[in-house]
């Protein structure tokens, strides 16, 4: 993997793009569940799913990796409870 700098400009811009579409998913996800739950539960549902898309998306679409890992998911999920 190049790590030139336009790679790692086009890494960061990647990185940003899925952030705020892990954003937009909160809060449509929110905005839909509401009508069922209460607002505390509803985005701490919407939350878990738009982490799990962000997972995945930062993993395949921003770092390029060919395969999820155990132990990548455990430390994005400490860092989602913890920071």
């Amino acid at each position: 993997v190049a790590h030139t700098p336009m790679a790692e400009l086009a890494r960061i811009i990647r990185f940003g793009l899925v952030g705020l579409l892990s954003t937009g998913i909160y809060m449509g996800l929110f905005a839909l569940i509401t009508r069922l739950l209460p607002p505390v539960e509803a985005s701490v549902l919407a939350y878990a799913l738009s982490a799990l898309v962000n997972f995945v998306m930062q993993a395949r679409f921003t770092f390029r990796q060919q395969a999820l890992s155990g132990s990548s998911a455990v430390r994005f999920v400490l860092m989602h409870l913890f920071c």
